[in-house]
């Protein structure tokens, strides 16, 4: 790890409770990906502040059910990774209406 992406990992690790190396599941070309795990609303704005304040490029990734739909970006310096915002919020099934955070999984999607 470069002294750089050292000091990055260190201002991700103050925003959000958990990082990661890239374990090379996740798109982009180039060097390998940190992974950002916030477990909050909150800790996701503060990983993207740090983001914005060391110029990189974010890739979002939610449940993970569809990482080949689209085309890969050509660069990816940092995945936040959703799943650990996975809580239904609320559930009305009489009005057709859910609202959920990112990382949720709608059963049956893989």
């Amino acid at each position: 790890m470069s002294a750089g992406q050292d000091t990055v990992r260190k201002d991700l690790l103050a925003a959000c409770d958990e990082v990661r190396e890239d374990a090379g599941d996740s798109p982009g070309q180039g060097e390998p990906s940190l992974v950002a795990l916030p477990g909050s609303t909150e800790q996701a704005a503060a990983v993207m502040r740090v983001a914005a304040a060391h110029e990189l490029t974010v890739v979002a990734r939610g449940g993970g059910s569809r990482l080949s739909w689209g085309t890969p970006p050509a660069r990816g310096d940092l995945v936040v990774d959703m799943s650990r915002l996975a809580a239904v919020r609320e559930h009305a099934a009489g009005a057709l209406v859910a609202r959920a955070q990112a990382g949720a999984r709608v059963a049956g999607t893989a």
